[in-house]
Order: C-alpha cells, then structure tokens, then sequence
C-alpha cells in the first residue's frame, strides 16, 4: 500500500448544513458544475439518507459523519467497479483500527463492531465506454450518537464502543486521509492488493453460519472468499457457490 499525506482528497470540501442527501447532492454537482476530483460533499444534517437496496440511512444531526466523494477513476473497468466498494469499506475499517476499535466488513461494504453495524456505503457509478467515468462514494459513519431508532436491529457508534466522543472535523480528515492511502492502490491497479486486504478483514469469514436465500429457505454456509467482481464465495454442502448481491440475507 502507498502511504503519503492527502493529495487531492478532500481538498475541496462543499460543507451544507441540512440536506436531503450528500450522493444527491453530489450527483447533482456533476451533472450542473465540473468539481474538482476528490470533492468532498458533507452535511451536519442529512434528512432522506439512503443506503444499498433502496434503504434509508438514518443519521442524528451534528452526531456522526455524512458524506460523499466524487471521483473520476481513470481507466477502472466495468468490470473492476467492486474495487471502489473495496476501498471504501477498508478505508472506514481502518480509521476504526486506528481507535483501537476492532472492525470488520461485511459484504460487500457495511462496517460491523462484534455483530452491530457502525457504517454505511452506497456507491453510485457513472459509466461510459465500458469503463468507470465518475463515482460517487457515499459514507454515513455512526461517531458520537449514543441513542437510535428502537426499529433499527443492530445499530452501534464509535462513541458508545469507546464511551468517548470525538471531533467530528478530526474524524473526517482522518477519515478522507485512508481513503486515499487505498485508493492510491486503485488507481496503480493493484487489485490484487487490495482484495487480499478485504478478505483479512471480513466479516464471519472460514466460520459456519446461518443465511437466507431470496425464497426464504435457512442454510448453513461458510463464506471462503469474494471474487474480484464482487461475488461472495460461499461453501455450502461442500461445493463453492458464487452469490451476487441481494441473494442472501445475514442472519446476525
């Protein structure tokens, strides 16, 4: 991995009070300005977060980061877009690691402490010519809220694995400083690199554990490995299965 000071990452920061959004907003800035590489989008408030699937994202106001960068990858394939989720996951995992807070990723970019979810990343691609042409990384990272919604099923903050509190303006420096450590590797194509990484840091990897399928049905699998496409190797029954996104469901 390189490891150098911040070069262009956050070296333009839009800085909102309230928005429905930061990926929208970001989304938004690129299609009605031309931002700078790197430009780093971040609310005190963000009021219709929204996670993978469709989800929402639910963050109290001035408690915890909300953000979004938006990137140009130069020659990233369509083929190699999973490398974005790679980056991120493993960039919020290691501000984690730097706390002294043990955190792993479960696939394909949620951040977990022991079995609760602390962070969220919704990635959105723009593509052209087969090949990744912008990208909006979105990162919602629970910091110093203590209390959430009852609704939620395993929520848990920084502040309340720690009991300390932390400054938000520290953390996102920090924060945007490992995100370009790994996506320095991005860019050199060190694919490889980063996989290996990933997969150290994954969530109930080599251990037995129960899933669920899209029909319902409860299974027992080990996850083994993650392809460089971003499908999840799974053993089950003795035989390797690749599962693609939304195909089964954690039961935590």
């Amino acid at each position: 991995m390189i490891f150098a000071s911040a070069l262009f990452i956050g070296h333009n920061i839009v800085r909102l009070e309230t928005v429905n959004s930061t990926n929208d907003y970001a989304l938004k800035l690129l299609t009605d300005e031309n931002p700078a590489d790197g430009t780093v989008v971040t609310a005190v408030q963000q009021t219709q977060g929204r996670g993978q699937y469709g989800s929402t994202w639910a963050s109290q106001a001035a408690h915890n980061l909300t953000l979004s960068i938006i990137l140009r990858p130069k020659q990233l394939p369509i083929q190699r877009q999973f490398a974005l989720s790679m980056v991120t996951a493993l960039a919020v995992r290691s501000l984690c690691q730097s706390y002294h807070v043990e955190a792993k990723i479960k696939w394909p970019n949620d951040i977990y402490i022991k079995r609760k979810k602390t962070a969220g990343i919704l990635i959105q691609n723009g593509i052209m010519k087969q090949q990744i042409s912008s990208s909006v990384i979105g990162i919602g990272l629970n910091v110093n809220q203590t209390d959430f919604d009852p609704s939620l099923p395993n929520p848990t903050s920084l502040s309340l694995e720690t009991g300390q509190t932390y400054d938000l303006e520290v953390i996102q420096k920090e924060l945007l400083e490992h995100f370009e450590r790994f996506y320095l590797d991005l860019l050199a194509a060190s694919y490889e690199v980063l996989r290996e990484q990933y997969l150290v840091a994954l969530f109930q990897k080599d251990v037995v554990r129960s899933y669920q399928r899209q029909d319902g049905g409860i299974f027992n699998g080990i996850i083994r490995s993650v392809t460089i496409q971003g499908k999840l190797c799974m053993e089950v029954d003795d035989q390797i299965e690749e599962i693609d996104l939304k195909d089964i469901k954690y039961i935590i």
